[in-house]
């Protein structure tokens, strides 16, 4: 959450040891990338006040 709040603080590497406990470096840039892209999806919907899901059709 922090990181998508203030992309900025996590300059050190530091930052990254406790996700290091628990997963490999192709798991944390996957953690990574997968946060980015639904910040973006988020901020996206909000700016153009998008429906996140579409209403029930009924047949």
């Amino acid at each position: 959450m922090a990181l998508a709040r203030q992309p900025g603080m996590f300059k050190s590497f530091l930052s990254f040891v406790p996700l290091r406990r628990h997963f490999p470096e192709p798991g944390i840039v996957d953690i990574h990338i997968l946060t980015g892209l639904a910040n973006m999806t988020n901020r996206f919907t909000d700016a153009f006040r998008l429906e996140l899901e579409f209403p029930e059709e009924k047949i």
